[in-house]
Protein backbone atom coordinates (compact mmCIF):
# COMPACT_ATOMS: atom_id res chain seq x y z
CA UNK A 1 0.00 0.00 0.00
CA UNK A 2 1.35 3.46 -1.05
CA UNK A 3 0.19 6.94 0.06
CA UNK A 4 0.79 10.26 -1.46
CA UNK A 5 -0.95 14.20 -1.03
CA UNK A 6 -3.78 14.17 -3.28
CA UNK A 7 -2.26 16.71 -5.25
CA UNK A 8 1.54 15.97 -5.57
CA UNK A 9 3.84 18.41 -6.18
CA UNK A 10 7.45 18.94 -7.17
CA UNK A 11 9.31 20.39 -4.89
CA UNK A 12 11.06 23.86 -5.53
CA UNK A 13 14.61 25.10 -4.90
CA UNK A 14 13.23 27.84 -2.73
CA UNK A 15 11.13 25.12 -1.30
CA UNK A 16 14.76 22.45 -0.68
CA UNK A 17 16.34 25.77 0.94
CA UNK A 18 13.74 26.14 3.19
CA UNK A 19 13.54 22.20 4.27
CA UNK A 20 17.47 22.28 4.89
CA UNK A 21 16.90 25.02 7.44
CA UNK A 22 14.22 23.55 8.73
CA UNK A 23 16.11 20.13 9.59
CA UNK A 24 19.36 22.14 10.34
CA UNK A 25 17.28 24.24 13.20
CA UNK A 26 15.29 21.25 14.10
CA UNK A 27 19.03 19.38 15.11
CA UNK A 28 20.20 22.86 17.36
CA UNK A 29 19.39 24.53 20.48
CA UNK A 30 20.99 27.41 18.86
CA UNK A 31 18.65 30.41 17.88
CA UNK A 32 15.62 27.91 18.35
CA UNK A 33 12.68 28.60 20.72
CA UNK A 34 10.92 25.26 20.62
CA UNK A 35 11.24 22.39 17.33
CA UNK A 36 7.60 22.82 17.30
CA UNK A 37 7.76 26.44 16.41
CA UNK A 38 9.85 25.24 13.04
CA UNK A 39 8.19 22.30 13.07
CA UNK A 40 4.45 23.72 13.14
CA UNK A 41 3.77 22.51 16.06
CA UNK A 42 3.25 18.87 14.12
CA UNK A 43 3.42 16.76 17.64
CA UNK A 44 0.27 18.76 18.37
CA UNK A 45 -1.37 16.95 15.53
CA UNK A 46 -1.44 13.98 17.10
CA UNK A 47 -3.89 14.43 20.22
CA UNK A 48 -7.52 14.72 19.64
CA UNK A 49 -9.71 16.99 21.73
CA UNK A 50 -8.26 19.12 24.17
CA UNK A 51 -7.70 16.10 26.85
CA UNK A 52 -4.16 16.08 26.77
CA UNK A 53 -3.75 19.87 26.64
CA UNK A 54 -6.23 20.14 29.75
CA UNK A 55 -4.23 17.13 31.67
CA UNK A 56 -0.78 18.87 30.79
CA UNK A 57 -1.72 22.48 32.55
CA UNK A 58 -3.52 20.54 35.21
CA UNK A 59 -0.22 18.26 35.93
CA UNK A 60 2.03 21.24 35.55
CA UNK A 61 0.01 23.61 38.32
CA UNK A 62 0.41 20.31 40.45
CA UNK A 63 4.24 21.02 40.03
CA UNK A 64 4.01 24.32 40.72
CA UNK A 65 2.16 24.15 43.90
CA UNK A 66 5.03 21.89 44.99
CA UNK A 67 7.37 24.84 43.95
CA UNK A 68 5.30 26.94 46.16
CA UNK A 69 5.66 25.19 49.19
CA UNK A 70 8.92 25.20 49.25
CA UNK A 71 9.73 28.32 47.68
CA UNK A 72 12.70 27.54 46.45
CA UNK A 73 14.55 26.47 49.26
CA UNK A 74 15.66 23.20 49.90
CA UNK A 75 16.54 21.43 53.40
CA UNK A 76 17.19 17.75 54.36
CA UNK A 77 14.54 17.29 56.53
CA UNK A 78 12.01 18.02 53.21
CA UNK A 79 13.70 16.66 49.83
CA UNK A 80 12.01 13.50 50.58
CA UNK A 81 8.91 14.84 50.66
CA UNK A 82 9.33 16.78 47.80
CA UNK A 83 11.02 13.69 45.53
CA UNK A 84 8.35 11.91 46.46
CA UNK A 85 5.71 14.20 45.19
CA UNK A 86 7.45 15.07 42.04
CA UNK A 87 8.04 11.70 41.24
CA UNK A 88 4.76 10.64 41.84
CA UNK A 89 3.50 13.59 39.89
CA UNK A 90 5.92 12.15 37.11
CA UNK A 91 3.65 8.71 37.55
CA UNK A 92 0.83 10.44 36.61
CA UNK A 93 1.98 12.07 33.51
CA UNK A 94 2.98 9.31 32.06
CA UNK A 95 -0.78 7.22 32.79
CA UNK A 96 -2.34 10.22 31.50
CA UNK A 97 -0.14 10.06 29.30
CA UNK A 98 0.85 13.97 28.31
CA UNK A 99 4.02 15.46 26.34
CA UNK A 100 6.48 16.32 28.69
CA UNK A 101 8.24 18.87 26.34
CA UNK A 102 5.03 20.92 25.47
CA UNK A 103 4.81 24.09 27.05
CA UNK A 104 1.23 24.10 29.33
CA UNK A 105 -0.45 26.21 26.79
CA UNK A 106 0.51 25.13 23.04
CA UNK A 107 -1.67 23.41 20.91
CA UNK A 108 -1.55 22.70 17.12
CA UNK A 109 -4.10 25.67 15.11
CA UNK A 110 -6.08 26.75 18.35
CA UNK A 111 -4.25 29.29 19.43
CA UNK A 112 -3.69 32.45 18.06
CA UNK A 113 -0.28 33.70 16.81
CA UNK A 114 0.05 36.35 19.49
CA UNK A 115 -0.97 33.39 22.47
CA UNK A 116 1.28 30.97 20.47
CA UNK A 117 4.13 33.14 21.09
CA UNK A 118 3.61 33.90 24.77
CA UNK A 119 3.26 29.96 24.80
CA UNK A 120 6.53 29.40 23.18
CA UNK A 121 8.02 31.20 26.67
CA UNK A 122 6.52 28.96 29.04
CA UNK A 123 8.02 26.42 30.55
CA UNK A 124 7.16 22.73 29.88
CA UNK A 125 6.91 20.27 32.46
CA UNK A 126 10.75 18.60 31.99
CA UNK A 127 11.84 22.17 32.04
CA UNK A 128 10.26 22.50 35.74
CA UNK A 129 11.19 18.69 36.58
CA UNK A 130 15.05 19.07 35.84
CA UNK A 131 15.19 22.74 37.76
CA UNK A 132 13.69 20.89 40.76
CA UNK A 133 16.01 18.34 40.78
CA UNK A 134 18.97 20.89 40.11
CA UNK A 135 17.28 23.09 43.22
CA UNK A 136 17.86 19.57 45.36
CA UNK A 137 21.12 18.48 44.62
CA UNK A 138 22.66 22.10 44.99
CA UNK A 139 20.67 23.39 47.93
CA UNK A 140 21.01 19.59 49.47
CA UNK A 141 23.91 17.82 48.11
CA UNK A 142 24.54 15.60 51.22
CA UNK A 143 21.21 13.44 51.53
CA UNK A 144 20.74 10.01 53.35
CA UNK A 145 21.61 7.53 50.66
CA UNK A 146 18.20 6.26 50.15
CA UNK A 147 16.80 9.45 49.74
CA UNK A 148 19.73 9.81 47.17
CA UNK A 149 18.83 6.98 45.12
CA UNK A 150 15.28 8.07 44.77
CA UNK A 151 16.46 11.60 43.35
CA UNK A 152 18.91 9.94 40.97
CA UNK A 153 16.19 7.77 39.82
CA UNK A 154 14.06 10.50 39.10
CA UNK A 155 16.50 12.28 37.40
CA UNK A 156 17.42 9.24 35.32
CA UNK A 157 13.17 9.02 34.17
CA UNK A 158 13.97 12.78 33.62
CA UNK A 159 17.10 12.21 31.17
CA UNK A 160 15.43 9.20 29.44
CA UNK A 161 12.76 10.90 28.05
CA UNK A 162 15.52 13.62 26.82
CA UNK A 163 17.17 10.82 25.03
CA UNK A 164 14.17 9.48 23.52
CA UNK A 165 13.37 12.86 21.81
CA UNK A 166 11.33 15.08 24.31
CA UNK A 167 12.73 18.25 23.73
CA UNK A 168 13.72 20.51 26.55
CA UNK A 169 14.40 24.22 26.73
CA UNK A 170 18.00 25.92 25.91
CA UNK A 171 17.55 27.97 29.04
CA UNK A 172 16.98 24.51 31.27
CA UNK A 173 19.98 22.68 29.81
CA UNK A 174 21.98 25.79 30.41
CA UNK A 175 21.24 26.67 33.81
CA UNK A 176 21.04 23.83 35.51
CA UNK A 177 23.05 21.07 33.49
CA UNK A 178 26.28 21.45 36.00
CA UNK A 179 23.79 19.92 38.53
CA UNK A 180 21.79 17.24 36.18
CA UNK A 181 25.11 15.93 34.24
CA UNK A 182 22.65 13.02 32.92
CA UNK A 183 21.00 16.00 31.18
CA UNK A 184 23.87 17.35 29.00
CA UNK A 185 24.92 12.93 28.26
CA UNK A 186 21.02 12.50 26.93
CA UNK A 187 20.88 15.72 24.81
CA UNK A 188 22.97 14.74 22.31
CA UNK A 189 21.61 11.11 22.00
CA UNK A 190 18.21 12.64 21.68
CA UNK A 191 19.75 14.06 18.05
CA UNK A 192 21.00 10.54 17.32
CA UNK A 193 18.00 9.41 18.49
CA UNK A 194 15.33 10.96 15.93
CA UNK A 195 17.79 10.59 13.27
CA UNK A 196 17.43 6.81 13.51
CA UNK A 197 13.65 7.07 13.24
CA UNK A 198 13.71 9.26 10.54
CA UNK A 199 16.01 6.86 9.14
CA UNK A 200 13.09 3.95 9.31
CA UNK A 201 10.77 6.76 8.12
CA UNK A 202 13.03 7.29 4.97
CA UNK A 203 12.88 3.75 4.01
CA UNK A 204 9.24 3.59 3.44
CA UNK A 205 9.62 6.01 0.81
CA UNK A 206 9.01 4.41 -2.62
CA UNK A 207 9.42 7.33 -4.77
CA UNK A 208 9.97 11.38 -4.11
CA UNK A 209 12.88 13.17 -1.95
CA UNK A 210 14.13 11.36 0.60
CA UNK A 211 16.16 13.89 2.11
CA UNK A 212 13.71 15.93 4.08
CA UNK A 213 11.72 13.42 6.55
CA UNK A 214 11.74 15.20 10.23
CA UNK A 215 10.08 12.84 12.67
CA UNK A 216 9.46 14.21 16.49
CA UNK A 217 8.71 12.34 19.65
CA UNK A 218 7.82 13.47 22.78
CA UNK A 219 6.70 10.33 25.56
CA UNK A 220 4.29 7.49 23.66
CA UNK A 221 3.34 10.32 20.93
CA UNK A 222 4.80 10.99 17.10
CA UNK A 223 4.46 12.95 13.76
CA UNK A 224 6.31 11.94 11.15
CA UNK A 225 6.49 14.36 8.40
CA UNK A 226 7.38 14.20 4.51
CA UNK A 227 7.87 16.05 1.52
CA UNK A 228 4.65 16.71 -0.58
CA UNK A 229 6.28 14.85 -3.23
CA UNK A 230 6.73 11.80 -1.28
CA UNK A 231 4.48 8.42 -2.65
CA UNK A 232 5.51 6.91 0.92
CA UNK A 233 4.36 2.59 2.28
CA UNK A 234 3.65 3.61 5.65
CA UNK A 235 3.63 -0.19 7.01
CA UNK A 236 6.90 0.11 6.20
CA UNK A 237 7.70 2.50 9.78
CA UNK A 238 4.53 1.71 11.56
CA UNK A 239 5.85 -1.82 11.73
CA UNK A 240 9.09 -1.14 12.58
CA UNK A 241 10.21 -2.14 16.08
CA UNK A 242 11.70 1.83 16.94
CA UNK A 243 7.55 2.72 16.35
CA UNK A 244 6.02 -0.34 17.11
CA UNK A 245 5.42 0.67 20.95
CA UNK A 246 4.27 4.08 20.53
CA UNK A 247 0.69 4.88 20.85
CA UNK A 248 -0.43 7.67 19.34
CA UNK A 249 1.12 9.51 15.91
CA UNK A 250 0.88 11.51 13.14
CA UNK A 251 1.68 10.71 9.21
CA UNK A 252 1.73 14.57 8.08
CA UNK A 253 2.23 14.86 4.06
CA UNK A 254 3.94 18.39 2.65
CA UNK A 255 3.53 21.12 3.91
CA UNK A 256 -0.47 21.97 3.78
CA UNK A 257 -3.47 20.08 5.92
CA UNK A 258 -2.69 16.62 4.87
CA UNK A 259 -2.87 14.55 8.02
CA UNK A 260 -3.41 10.88 8.98
CA UNK A 261 -3.39 10.11 12.63
CA UNK A 262 -2.83 7.16 13.84
CA UNK A 263 -3.34 5.21 16.95
CA UNK A 264 -1.92 1.80 18.34
CA UNK A 265 -0.25 1.57 14.96
CA UNK A 266 -4.05 1.60 13.05
CA UNK A 267 -5.31 5.05 10.65
CA UNK A 268 -7.84 6.00 13.25
CA UNK A 269 -8.94 9.76 11.50
CA UNK A 270 -7.59 12.63 9.14
CA UNK A 271 -7.90 16.10 7.92
CA UNK A 272 -6.83 17.17 4.22
CA UNK A 273 -7.02 14.76 1.12
CA UNK A 274 -4.52 11.54 0.20
CA UNK A 275 -4.68 9.17 -2.23
CA UNK A 276 -4.06 5.68 -1.17
CA UNK A 277 -2.48 2.88 -4.07
CA UNK A 278 -2.81 -0.82 -3.38
CA UNK A 279 -0.73 -2.70 -6.02
CA UNK A 280 -2.17 -6.49 -7.05
CA UNK A 281 0.45 -8.07 -9.38
CA UNK A 282 -0.35 -5.77 -12.25
CA UNK A 283 -4.00 -4.71 -11.07
CA UNK A 284 -4.25 -1.51 -8.85
CA UNK A 285 -6.50 -0.55 -6.39
CA UNK A 286 -6.25 3.61 -5.65
CA UNK A 287 -8.34 4.95 -3.19
CA UNK A 288 -9.40 8.94 -2.66
CA UNK A 289 -9.14 9.57 1.32
CA UNK A 290 -10.92 12.51 2.77
CA UNK A 291 -12.37 13.23 6.12
CA UNK A 292 -16.28 14.04 7.90
CA UNK A 293 -15.24 16.71 10.37
CA UNK A 294 -17.33 16.20 13.57
CA UNK A 295 -19.47 19.00 14.15
CA UNK A 296 -17.69 20.12 17.40
CA UNK A 297 -15.85 23.41 17.30
CA UNK A 298 -15.03 23.23 21.01
CA UNK A 299 -13.32 19.31 21.49
CA UNK A 300 -12.70 19.29 17.29
CA UNK A 301 -10.35 22.44 16.85
CA UNK A 302 -8.10 20.68 14.58
CA UNK A 303 -10.88 19.41 12.23
CA UNK A 304 -9.95 16.18 12.50
CA UNK A 305 -12.77 13.72 11.12
CA UNK A 306 -13.85 10.00 10.29
CA UNK A 307 -11.91 8.84 7.39
CA UNK A 308 -14.09 8.12 3.90
CA UNK A 309 -13.43 6.51 0.57
CA UNK A 310 -13.89 7.74 -2.44
CA UNK A 311 -13.36 4.85 -5.93
CA UNK A 312 -14.60 4.86 -8.96
CA UNK A 313 -16.32 2.67 -10.48
CA UNK A 314 -13.18 0.24 -11.93
CA UNK A 315 -11.56 0.80 -8.59
CA UNK A 316 -14.63 -0.54 -6.50
CA UNK A 317 -14.42 -3.78 -8.75
CA UNK A 318 -11.04 -3.82 -7.66
CA UNK A 319 -11.87 -3.43 -4.01
CA UNK A 320 -14.39 -5.88 -4.47
CA UNK A 321 -12.33 -8.64 -5.55
CA UNK A 322 -9.56 -7.64 -2.97
CA UNK A 323 -11.66 -6.81 0.19
CA UNK A 324 -10.58 -9.86 1.92
CA UNK A 325 -6.99 -10.05 1.63
CA UNK A 326 -6.91 -6.11 2.04
CA UNK A 327 -9.08 -7.51 5.61
CA UNK A 328 -5.76 -9.36 6.84
CA UNK A 329 -3.89 -5.92 7.29
CA UNK A 330 -5.03 -4.37 10.65
CA UNK A 331 -3.58 -1.13 10.63
CA UNK A 332 -5.97 -0.72 7.70
CA UNK A 333 -9.28 -1.39 9.34
CA UNK A 334 -10.83 2.03 9.13
CA UNK A 335 -9.54 2.39 5.62
CA UNK A 336 -11.77 -0.94 4.71
CA UNK A 337 -14.46 0.04 6.50
CA UNK A 338 -14.71 3.19 4.72
CA UNK A 339 -14.55 1.76 1.68
CA UNK A 340 -17.15 -1.04 2.01
CA UNK A 341 -19.08 2.42 3.89
CA UNK A 342 -18.56 3.80 0.33
CA UNK A 343 -19.58 1.24 -2.08
CA UNK A 344 -22.72 0.93 0.31
CA UNK A 345 -24.05 4.02 -0.49
CA UNK A 346 -23.16 4.11 -4.04
CA UNK A 347 -25.57 0.78 -4.22
CA UNK A 348 -28.56 2.96 -2.40
CA UNK A 349 -27.92 2.15 1.43
CA UNK A 350 -26.92 5.01 4.32
CA UNK A 351 -24.29 3.41 6.84
CA UNK A 352 -23.26 5.26 10.15
CA UNK A 353 -20.18 6.55 9.98
CA UNK A 354 -19.13 7.42 13.48
CA UNK A 355 -16.37 10.04 14.61
CA UNK A 356 -14.97 8.07 17.44
CA UNK A 357 -12.60 9.83 20.16
CA UNK A 358 -9.33 8.98 20.33
CA UNK A 359 -8.86 8.85 24.22
CA UNK A 360 -11.33 8.75 26.77
CA UNK A 361 -10.79 10.58 30.14
CA UNK A 362 -11.08 8.99 33.25
CA UNK A 363 -10.92 11.37 36.37
CA UNK A 364 -8.51 10.47 39.28
CA UNK A 365 -6.62 13.21 41.87
CA UNK A 366 -3.40 14.50 41.87
CA UNK A 367 -1.76 13.00 44.79
CA UNK A 368 -0.50 16.24 46.04
CA UNK A 369 -2.83 19.16 45.18
CA UNK A 370 -6.28 17.15 44.75
CA UNK A 371 -6.72 18.64 41.21
CA UNK A 372 -8.39 16.43 38.88
CA UNK A 373 -6.54 14.72 36.74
Amino acid sequence: MMLSSYESVKISKSNVEELKKQRQQKRSYIDIKRPEDVGEFNLSMTIYKRIELEERRVILNCIKEIEEEYKGSVNHSIAEKIIDSLSETVKKAYEKKIMFGMPCSLMYGIISDEKRESALREESLIDHLVKNVALIRKQAPDLEENVKKKLDSLAQEITHLVATGTYVGKETVDSYGNFVPELQAQVGKRNDYLSELEEVARKSIENGATEYVIVERDNRFFCVKYPSSSVITPAKFINAPEFKDLEYGALRVGEGENVMRLYKGQYHDMKGRVKMTFNFGEEVLEMNLSSIKADDKVNNALNFGAIIVHMDDKNCEVFAKYCQELEKEPHLTRIINGAKNFVEVKNGRKPTLPFTVMESISVTNCPHCGHNL
